[in-house]
């Protein structure tokens, strides 16, 4: 069983915990291949990646929505408020999610990539980002599949209101189970364009540039973007869940734009529609 942080002190050593791990950092851990990105294994203190992981509530607590819901598997997540107020969450993850929801973890955040939003983002100020900046601390278990093989999800973009997304992932000692890794892609198209609504992206014309392994105390996060391809790899079937503990960075207005199929040809034929409703000569 976990450790309940049952004083300030115990708090302390959570929030430490998490703002070590950003500190260790600089700009030259962040990889440019295939897109901003960094990889920490041994992420945080061992004995709190475990009290992490035995404070996972069971599946049954999590929203009844899926945060997604595929053709073969579904993700659920708790976050923020709907956590702290969980019952059958343990007071150790709630503690350090609210960490990762503080000024100062997203803080650290931009000024690790600073250098990459610059040259990304030349339009954004830092300083804005800091000031309209939202943090979310997030528990998130992907259902297991017994019976099974699947994807978690293909290659797809976050909301483009995303600037930055970590996952820390937390596995059982036992859970042998082959896949659920990370993978980063690369379009084969950079220009290729999305249907009017989605934002996956067909396996066939994308190609792995990079795949980091779902194992127990690795922390990843990248920088969103028109060209952060990313996916989860085939898992076996099992009946061990995939259990992460995630940090979101969102902004009010998108940081980039999805490119549309289509929206020329739909402007053409409604101007056409219009003017065949229009009188001869008007």
């Amino acid at each position: 069983m976990f450790t309940q942080p049952a004083s300030s002190a115990d708090a302390d050593i959570v929030t430490s915990s998490a703002v070590a791990m950003m500190d260790r950092l600089t700009p030259a851990d962040i990889s440019d291949d295939p897109f901003p990105h960094f990889v920490v294994k041994n992420a945080l203190p061992p004995e709190l990646a475990e009290q992490l992981l035995a404070a996972f509530p069971d599946e049954a607590a999590f929203d009844a929505d899926p945060a997604y819901d595929g053709k073969r598997h579904r993700i659920y997540g708790l976050a923020n408020e709907r956590l702290d107020a969980s019952a059958e969450a343990g007071e150790v993850i709630k503690a350090f999610c609210r960490t990762l929801r503080e000024p100062a973890f997203a803080d650290r955040m931009v000024s690790l990539f600073a250098g990459h939003i610059r040259r990304a983002y030349p339009k954004l100020d830092l300083s804005d980002i800091r000031r309209n900046m939202k943090a979310s601390g997030k528990i998130n278990i992907s259902a297991a599949l017994a019976d099974d093989a699947s994807i978690a999800r293909g290659p797809h973009l976050d909301n483009p209101l995303t600037l930055f997304t970590m996952l820390i992932y937390l596995r059982r000692k036992d859970d042998r189970t082959q896949g659920g890794d990370l993978q980063l892609y690369a379009p084969h198209d950079p220009g290729f364009q999305f249907d009017e609504k989605g934002r996956e992206l067909p396996t066939e014309v994308a190609t792995v540039i990079k795949t980091i392994p779902y194992e127990h105390n690795t922390a990843v996060a990248f920088m969103n973007g028109p060209l952060a391809f990313h996916g989860v790899s085939l898992r076996q079937a099992t009946s061990y869940p995939r259990t992460t503990i995630s940090f979101a960075l969102h902004l009010p207005e998108p940081v980039f734009e999805i490119r549309r199929r289509g929206f020329g040809q739909r402007l053409r034929r409604l101007r056409r529609r219009v003017t065949r409703l229009l009188p001869a000569g008007a």
